[in-house]
């Protein structure tokens, strides 16, 4: 029986267990898989910058939490961390 992937719906293996993902379909996912670290540490980076420009304009401490649905010590540490990376550039 054909397997199909839900994230991707492409049959995966064909009754033999082998193989039915084109090579070329297969590259173009892992190069997709490569790419996602540096994506999610850019919109971290991202996220923390809106929270520390949010902070810097006025925004209390719990409005940011409020906002962005995380608690006091996480926004704390979103703050240093993008004031760090902003010392640093």
């Amino acid at each position: 029986m054909t397997q199909l992937r839900p994230w991707t719906r492409i049959a995966t293996t064909n009754h033999d267990g082998a193989s039915d993902t084109p090579p070329r379909m297969a590259r173009k996912h892992l190069d997709a898989v490569r790419r996602g670290p540096g994506r999610i540490k850019a919109e971290q980076n991202h996220f923390a910058d809106a929270i520390l420009d949010a902070h810097e304009s006025g925004e209390t401490i719990k409005d940011i939490c409020k906002a962005a649905g995380l608690g006091r010590t996480k926004v704390y540490e979103l703050i240093r961390q993008a004031k760090e990376r902003r010392h640093e550039e």
